[in-house]
């Protein structure tokens, strides 16, 4: 069963519902029970059943299916009781579902976020873990964009603050999150984060910014009332000199009737009276306060989280935006896409300037096939060379001999899948005589999948048989590598000499990418800078190769340090298998010798240099020690074509070079 049409907690929790108020209702129906009411309410139910299973893949799918279409196609329920006995009968394959649907409800979540809150949230504000359970369904099912609103989980009282941060995002905002899986648990986790992280935050800022004022009222409650009474000026002057204090509340109130229930006792009151009095006066007064205060802090903390929610979503919104945008730009790139990576990448510090310049070099290299297919080449994505090994088995030999009976009917020996009626099973016939059902026969037929008779006439005799055999076996050697790139990025390649680079550049990066593959980049001039792109799911990897395209091309020309450092790489773990690049006009002098040498030695290894000469200007010693030299020259369309020419001839040789077999 595939994930999409995996039955979710919430609602599997319905589905279990549905089920059992269904039994309720036949049980109802079999104790004589028969009305109208009882019709409408079992059929919708019913219905409900049937809607679900259309979307997930439950135990007696096509059977409720069929029993939703037969309860919403009865016009009246005249009919409705005339099929309820086969309903009755065919609504016991639904309840298999019974078990299931409690095995998934008993599940906790496999979101490392969920999980998390459904274990460790706090209790007093989002409710016991059933509760914090049934928020998480709440939450799935707001995103989940095949249940119907009217038919989504609710989300339980205690899940106030989630409930309203999801009420506030747009339906078509849900419905773009709903449409991206795990896009989709990202923003979920971000929320259930989000709300248990606020909520600590808004008590403890809350309890800080009453703290005088709850201490204040602690203290008079140990006072009694006898002596808050007795020193009544002392303590309201103390509560009115609190910041946070209520300066509409009137403690002048409760002193006033007091004195005039005690003026009521007489001359010579009893102690006890007035005892009594002071102490009621002041229980009432102190439930006033604690009223007055909890109002107070709720309404507090309720801005608090208002404000924090506002903000959230503002950033939530930014975030979903950016993720569009590299979704956009990399998605032909990226396979896993909201799994986590993108939507990390979408809050990154890079993204206040770095789309900008993606979608300029994205919008270009649209338009440039033939650095598309170069970036394509390099590397050794497609390339695999095959070993053929010899190897000797006992091959097994399986002989049958038939031995014919007397002339009659064959005997039924097993069955088989066909096409042939005369053979077909009388249940795999059955299915025309169900409109429902009668296309599903058609394909199965058309397939040559209905389940039929396997006759014979024959008794077979099986004999099995050993014998040595030698086999060759073909090894397939996986030969992806990495990418190393040196560009030239001094004074002589300005303009569009260091737009073609660095479109070049960036199709390299891109192809790396797609291919999981490790990518370093060396930028020179006089002298070098490296980019280390090896794992391009680093947070910072985009806005590493952002800064080389915004990168300003200035300065002299030494390629010596650049290939240096080059070689350097392919002596590293990362980096030994590398096809390398150098990207320049070749407006330079000569290599040096011991470079040249260097660089034979690992064309001899098996790693192939190529120079991209951008121009018509380049030095040609300087570029006699590359494997391939490729010219491409922007200003001519003539070149472009010979470019196109030649990366494709290079690509057929590497084809053939490669997939030579190799005997052991």
């Amino acid at each position: 069963m595939g994930r999409e049409n995996e039955l979710p907690r919430g609602q599997a929790e319905q589905l279990l519902q549905l089920i059992e108020d269904c039994e309720s209702l036949f049980q109802r129906i079999e104790n004589g029970e028969k009305t109208d009411d009882l019709a409408d309410s079992l059929k919708g139910k019913l219905i409900r059943i049937g809607e679900k299973a259309k979307i997930y893949d439950i135990a007696g799918k096509y059977t409720a299916i069929k029993i939703r279409n037969q309860c919403a196609h009865s016009d009246n329920n005249d009919d409705f009781w005339q099929a309820l006995p086969e309903l009755k009968e065919q609504f016991e394959k639904i309840k298999k579902n019974k078990r299931k649907c409690q095995k998934i409800i008993n599940k906790d979540s496999t979101n490392k976020a969920k999980r998390s809150f459904e274990k460790h949230a706090d209790s007093e504000r989002f409710g016991d873990k059933q509760n914090r359970k049934k928020t998480v369904n709440a939450l799935e099912d707001a995103f989940d964009n095949k249940i119907d609103k009217s038919d989504k989980s609710e989300f339980p009282s205690a899940s106030e603050m989630i409930s309203k941060t999801v009420g506030n995002i747009s339906e078509e905002t849900k419905k773009y999150v709903g449409d991206h899986q795990g896009l989709s648990e990202d923003v979920q986790s971000d929320i259930l984060n989000w709300s248990e992280r606020t909520s600590t935050e808004v008590e403890i800022e809350t309890n800080k910014h009453f703290q005088k004022e709850s201490d204040f009222l602690k203290q008079i409650k140990k006072s009694g009332g006898v002596d808050f009474f007795d020193h009544f000026e002392k303590y309201e002057t103390a509560y009115q000199s609190i910041e946070t204090a209520d300066r509409n509340f009137d403690m002048q109130h409760y002193k006033k009737m007091l004195q005039n229930d005690l003026a009521k006792l007489g001359d010579n009151p009893d102690e006890k009276d007035i005892t009594d009095y002071k102490k009621a006066y002041f229980q009432a007064l102190m439930k006033a306060l604690a009223k007055n205060f909890n109002a107070r802090k709720a309404d507090y903390e309720q801005k608090q989280i208002d404000e924090k929610r506002k903000k959230f979503l503002e950033e939530l919104y930014k975030k979903i935006e950016n993720f569009k945008k590299l979704e956009q730009l990399l998605q032909p790139i990226i396979n896993d896409l909201g799994h986590g990576y993108l939507w990390d990448m979408s809050n990154q510090p890079f993204r206040n300037f770095g789309f900008d310049i993606l979608q300029k070099y994205a919008s270009l290299l649209k338009n440039d096939n033939a650095l598309q297919e170069f970036a394509e080449l390099l590397g050794r994505q497609s390339a695999t060379s095959r070993e053929v090994e010899k190897k000797i088995i006992e091959e097994i030999i399986i002989r049958r001999e038939f031995h014919p009976q007397p002339a009659q009917r064959g005997n039924v020996v097993g069955f088989n899948y066909s096409n042939e009626i005369s053979r077909v099973l009388p249940s795999e016939m059955a299915l025309l005589t169900d409109p429902d059902l009668e296309n599903l026969f058609y394909l199965k037929f058309v397939e040559k999948q209905l389940l039929s008779y396997s006759y014979s006439q024959d008794v077979a005799e099986i004999y099995r048989e050993t014998r040595p055999k030698e086999i060759e076996i073909s090894k397939t050697k996986d030969e992806t590598g990495p990418i190393i790139i040196c560009v030239d990025t001094s004074g002589s390649m300005q303009g569009v000499p260091e737009q073609t680079a660095k479109i070049a550049t960036f199709a390299i990066a891109k192809t790396a990418m797609r291919h999981n593959r490790k990518c370093f980049l060396i930028s020179f001039s006089t002298g070098i800078e490296t980019l280390d792109l090896a794992d391009f799911k680093k947070t910072n990897a985009l806005e590493t190769l952002v800064n080389f395209l915004n990168k300003s091309f200035n300065g002299g020309t030494d390629a010596a340090p650049a290939l240096a450092e080059c070689l350097r790489q392919l002596k590293t773990e990362n980096y030994k298998n590398a096809d390398v690049l150098m990207i320049s006009d070749f407006v330079m002098n000569n290599l040096p010798y011991n470079i040249v040498t260097s660089i034979e030695k690992e064309k001899m290894n098996g790693t192939s240099f190529y120079s991209l000469v951008i121009g018509q200007s380049a030095n040609n010693q300087a570029i006699e020690c590359f494997n391939e030299n490729i010219s491409y020259n922007p200003y001519d369309e003539s070149s472009r074509k010979e470019f196109h020419k030649k990366i494709r001839q290079i690509a057929v040789k590497r084809k053939k070079t490669k997939t030579t077999p190799t005997n052991i």
